[in-house]
This record gives C-alpha cells, sequence and structure tokens, in this order.
C-alpha cells in the first residue's frame, strides 16, 4: 500500500521556498543542492503554534522538525538529505528549528494502465501532465520507504512502514492511493 504525503498547517499558509536562496526551488527538488547551504523560506508570520508541527506546508521541498529527522533517521543519506534551514516571516522573525528535506528517490513507477493522466501541450510545443488518479506500480519501487515520483514531482509518495511511523508526528496526513 502506497500513500501520498499531505502536510497541514492550524492557518491557511505555505512556508515558501525563498528565491533568494542561491538554487531555484526546482533545482533544490531534484537534489541539486550545496551541501552546507543554509536555506530560506518565506511566511507572512511566524506564530507560536510553530513548534508544535514536524513537517511544514511547503512551496518547495518539505521544511521537518528535529522530531521528523529523529523518527525517519534510518532514511537519511540513503533515501532523504536534511539542510539547514531558516524561516522568515513578514516582520524580520526568523526561526531555525527546522530542516529542509530532500527526498533522493525518485522512481518512474507510474502505472500506465490504472492511472488516468491528462496531457496538455502548450503552444511551444513543451508538455505538462495532469494526474487525475495514480496508481503506483509497485514493481518499480525497488521497495522504498519514500520516494518523488519521476513523472510528476509534486507527488511524495510513501509506503506503509513510513505511514505507520509517521502517524504520531503532526502536521503530516497520508492519503491512501493505489
Amino acid at each position: 500500500m502506497f500513500y501520498e504525503i499531505q502536510c497541514f498547517y492550524h492557518r491557511d499558509v505555505y512556508f515558501v521556498y525563498s528565491e533568494e536562496n542561491e538554487v531555484p526551488h526546482v533545482q533544490a527538488i531534484k537534489g541539486n543542492v550545496k551541501e552546507n547551504g543554509i536555506y530560506v523560506y518565506r511566511v507572512d508570520k511566524i506564530d507560536k503554534k510553530i513548534g508544535f508541527y514536524d513537517i511544514l506546508p511547503t512551496i518547495g521541498p518539505f521544511l521537518v522538525s528535529k522530531g521528523f529527522a529523529d523518527t525517519f533517521s534510518h532514511l537519511i543519506s540513503n533515501d532523504i538529505k536534511l539542510f539547514k534551514a531558516v524561516i522568515v516571516d513578514n516582520e524580520g522573525n526568523s526561526n531555525n528549528d527546522f530542516y529542509m528535506m530532500i527526498i533522493l528517490n525518485h522512481l518512474s513507477c507510474m502505472d500506465d494502465i490504472k492511472s488516468v493522466v491528462e496531457e496538455k501541450v502548450f503552444r511551444d510545443g513543451s508538455k505538462s501532465i495532469r494526474i487525475k488518479k495514480l496508481s503506483i506500480n509497485a514493481d518499480k519501487t525497488d521497495n522504498k520507504s519514500v520516494f518523488l515520483v519521476k513523472e510528476k514531482t509534486s507527488y511524495s509518495i510513501v509506503n506503509e512502514d513510513f505511514k505507520n511511523r509517521g502517524n504520531k508526528l503532526n502536521g503530516l496526513n497520508f492519503l491512501k492511493i493505489s
């Protein structure tokens, strides 16, 4: 069984990977980051509830807590990498308690028969896909606990073991997929 990672926060907000970072967020998601970098995220306001969360909703790579890192320490280096991050709000307040998490596994594992996909072709000839229903071909996952779907890297997928470990963390939900 596989699940999509979904993050939530007590208010409607995203923590945004900042354009001031040297590495664009598209490259960061692919793992093209500087090992000793500190990565900046922006948010309108850092509130007192931030410390209660183990993962934050982001535009860009996930932000995770030390508790998340401890829970999934067995995956660090092989499946995920963590980098120092700083969250800065509009008033200049900052929080250094989270890590930027890069998922290292990018797998071509979408089940082409069971998935429902819509392809859009733009005027310039470039293409984009919209996945209406995602199905994973388990034979193509190499038994990885966490991975991005190569066909559409906005899908962060985990297995049953990851879900069971992550169920006790705050800010994290799992959407069952086939």
